[in-house]
């Protein structure tokens, strides 16, 4: 019931101590202990009297702060059924999306489709791609896992069975092809057929010098990273000798570059104080 609240009509269904119908728990937010409970009215239609407040005598004196919370719900006018709802959606109505919503795994919005597709490649290697990226090619190995009997063997090297790793990464065959596509001088031949080319920038290296820190000191540098998937961070801490010490990696989940920054800072300070 941690995600449901009651909205008091009659208050007959609603226990008073244990249900959420004005905040949290008023055994809670009173600090009652459970074997004072027993002794007190149990119901919210016991502290209403013709749809308006009437606190016994004895319980306000007991908890003072009880009328103040009490007042801040609103009865209404005439006598209706008390109605359970629930607290993620405005209209209070449990629907079996918003069910399935909420149990759900919540993954973030990625635009994979810029990842996928590009105007300069034919749609059907953009496929093929797709498919590569979820192992879904048609290979001997792959017929077999689906019952099929034959044997395999390397249409390309014909020296090793036929797998979606060896074909595209393996085989002697794809060895030179991807020795073909990485060297510079090749792409002349994409210019005679006037295909636009758009090389990476070159990086921009900055050269940093590292200085330990003196004496008995240690120094932690941290550092996070993000992308669309995914943000990690993580830090070092060396003494006066440039000498490891201990380190730490938090997978931080989706979020932003400033977010996982400040993550990994927050994380090496909480170590730092842990040990002292």
């Amino acid at each position: 019931m941690n995600n449901t609240s009651w909205k008091v009509g009659s208050g007959l269904f609603i226990n008073l101590w244990h249900d959420s119908w004005c905040g949290e728990p008023l055994y809670h937010s009173l600090n009652i202990q459970q074997n004072v409970l027993r002794w007190l009215p149990t119901k919210v239609c016991d502290i209403n009297h013709d749809q308006k407040w009437l606190i016994p005598n004895h319980l306000d004196l007991l908890f003072p702060n009880l009328k103040n919370i009490v007042q801040k719900v609103i009865l209404p006018v005439e006598p209706l059924e008390d109605q359970l709802c629930w607290n993620h959606v405005s209209s209070g109505m449990l629907t079996l999306k918003d069910a399935y919503e909420f149990k759900r795994l919540q993954l973030p919005n990625l635009s994979w489709t810029k990842t996928v597709w590009c105007k300069d490649v034919p749609p059907s290697r953009s496929l093929l791609v797709w498919r590569l990226m979820h192992d879904k090619i048609p290979t001997d190995e792959k017929l077999m896992e689906r019952g099929c009997s034959l044997p395999s063997l390397c249409s390309l090297c014909l020296s090793c069975s036929e797998n979606t790793f060896h074909l595209f990464f393996e085989c002697s065959f794809a060895f030179t092809l991807w020795c073909w596509l990485t060297s510079v001088l090749d792409f002349s031949i994409l210019k005679k057929f006037n295909v636009t080319i758009h090389p990476p920038k070159a990086p921009d290296i900055k050269e940093v010098i590292w200085h330990p820190p003196i004496g008995l000191w240690l120094k932690c540098n941290t550092d996070g990273a993000s992308n669309n998937l995914t943000a990690s961070c993580g830090g070092i801490f060396r003494n006066s000798n440039s000498e490891f010490i201990c380190g730490f990696v938090d997978n931080i989940g989706h979020n932003s570059a400033y977010i996982v920054e400040l993550c990994g800072a927050m994380r090496a300070i909480e170590i730092a104080a842990s040990q002292n």
